[in-house]
């Protein structure tokens, strides 16, 4: 019923018979034999259709269930996975009910190790600089914080925290002039409440295109230093928050922070 769900199932070699597909989230569309059930949230009547044996999803951030969300169990078997649990402790818990538990395991082990490496040498290149990400929408900016992006670069990379993120849990809306209070050595642009369209993927580049006239842009730090590394064409590739775009991240912070190419608004 969400990406970030079809995500772990990918990261245990599981490709699933049926699955909310979000333009904005491509994490699903690698799951290319899927039947897709709906946008945002499934059509009833395809997921009827689809027949599940097992339906999972998670909660809503600070919310109950829909009147839509508690006719699943009338469907198939139901598993809702907790907001506020961890990454990891929702890998674990999809790999327990689908009998892919030493899977998760293996994953994670070589996760670690991947990360061990990729921390290592960054912390050579980079030692205490810091790194922030800004998401960018049509008109707004935010700070993402400690949670998705920030599970992996804060936690699993250890990259030096800015000042002020770490009181962030997910993302907050900030102005362009707020964004000296996270001044940081590196910044990071991604997508913000991308919806998945095209119109949205131009609106984002001109916001970025029109960061460069702004005093308040041109001051802070990392742009001085011509330390911007570009990752907004991913869309929400990166801040699904589920294992397989967790190792993508890795990955992809490896080659924006430790090639001098990478920077720039490409």
């Amino acid at each position: 019923m969400k990406p970030l769900l079809t995500g772990h199932l990918l990261a245990l070699g599981i490709e699933p018979h049926a699955s909310v597909v979000n333009r904005a989230c491509p994490v699903a569309m690698r799951a290319g034999g899927t039947m897709n059930i709906g946008e945002l949230m499934p059509d009833l009547e395809k997921l009827m259709a689809a027949r599940p044996d097992l339906i999972l999803t998670r909660e809503q951030r600070d919310c109950g269930k829909s009147q839509k969300e508690k006719m699943y169990d009338h469907i198939a078997p139901t598993i809702t996975l907790p907001f506020y649990d961890s990454w990891r402790n929702h890998l674990k818990t999809v790999a327990k009910v689908v009998d892919r538990e030493q899977e998760a395991y293996d994953w994670l082990q070589r996760y670690d190790r991947q990360s061990t490496i990729i921390r290592d040498r960054l912390r050579n290149k980079l030692g205490d600089e810091s790194v922030l990400v800004i998401g960018i929408n049509r008109g707004r900016i935010c700070v993402y914080g400690q949670r998705n992006l920030g599970a992996v670069l804060y936690e699993d990379l250890q990259l030096a925290v800015p000042k002020g993120v770490a009181e962030i849990a997910h993302c907050k809306e900030v102005t362009l002039e707020q964004l000296e209070q996270y001044e940081a050595d590196h910044i990071v642009l991604t997508s913000y409440k991308h919806d998945g369209s095209a119109a949205m993927d131009l609106a984002i580049r001109e916001q970025i295109d029109s960061l460069s006239a702004r005093t308040a842009w041109q001051n802070l730090k990392a742009v001085r230093d011509g330390s911007i590394h570009s990752m907004y064409d991913s869309r929400h590739l990166y801040t699904s928050y589920n294992s397989w775009s967790h190792k993508l991240l890795l990955e992809q912070m490896e080659r924006l922070l430790l090639s001098d190419s990478s920077k720039g608004w490409s």
